[in-house]
């Protein structure tokens, strides 16, 4: 393959190697950590067969809904060149996460839960081939003028600002009830450092991308610091798994005394 086809996988000029290695490193980097992003939490359910304590299922449909809309936002980007690592990334991450959702409510201690888990997964399931659909057709389809298709301009400045803001506060009831019982708790801890890994590879690769491309469109500026917003909500609760950590240690000291 040629260094044009290497780059074109993620649409990157070739011209400006420097960036577009950069940009080329963490795209594919950051696809492999978006696609297993649940499953962390679901090598834990099917591990312990327990939701666990603190966990809000709205969470979990939030990141799915905001997973959804970075997926559409990156296949039909109004910017010359479509992010479209992260709607790929994102579409091959929800077809994982129907079955985090759905084992989230198979091991739920609420029985009522627990019976609406095939519901979910069929739910989750109908909305991931729909939404997959419009976005295949976002990245291959051209207008009538052989052009790539795009959103509309006032609907992308819309969906800029709102789905990101889905996948960032997502779990930020349970960072705040963690943070209030200084306990961590809402999540595994492999899918809260799967997450902040996800943030610190998405910033690297966008920002490279704004360098190779010459521009930074306010699409990609919008989403740097909606994921600089989100690192700085997680990175709380690396804090909370220092403290308990610390905490057990201490107690662990005292009772050896």
């Amino acid at each position: 393959m040629t260094l044009e086809q290497i780059f074109g996988i993620y649409t990157l000029d070739a011209n400006y190697p420097i960036s577009g290695w950069i940009a080329w490193t963490f795209a594919t980097i950051s696809i492999i950590l978006t696609v297993i992003v649940g499953l962390p939490q679901l090598i834990y359910l099917l591990k312990n067969k327990d939701t666990g304590e603190g966990v809000n299922f709205y969470s979990f449909w939030i990141v799915f809904t905001g997973s959804i809309g970075w997926m559409l936002i990156g296949s039909w980007d109004v910017a010359p060149v479509k992010m479209a690592a992260s709607a790929i990334a994102n579409m091959l991450s929800l077809c994982l996460f129907i079955f985090t959702i759905y084992f989230t409510y198979r091991y739920a201690r609420n029985e009522q839960k627990r019976k609406k888990a095939w519901i979910a997964a069929l739910v989750s399931s109908l909305i991931v081939v729909a939404a997959s659909a419009l976005a295949i057709y976002g990245l291959v389809g051209k207008n009538s003028k052989g052009e790539a298709l795009k959103m509309w301009p006032q609907l992308h400045a819309v969906c800029v600002v709102v789905f990101p803001m889905f996948t960032t506060f997502a779990f930020f009831p349970s960072v705040i009830k963690s943070l209030e019982q200084k306990r961590f708790m809402g999540m595994s801890k492999g899918m809260l450092f799967t997450i902040l890994s996800i943030n610190v590879t998405w910033i690297i690769y966008r920002f490279n991308l704004g360098i190779n491309n010459r521009e930074f469109t306010s699409g990609l500026i919008t989403t740097m610091v909606w994921q600089f917003v989100s690192l700085s909500i997680y990175l709380s609760q690396v804090y909370l798994l220092i403290l308990n950590w610390w905490q057990k240690k201490k107690n662990k000291s005292q009772l050896n005394i």
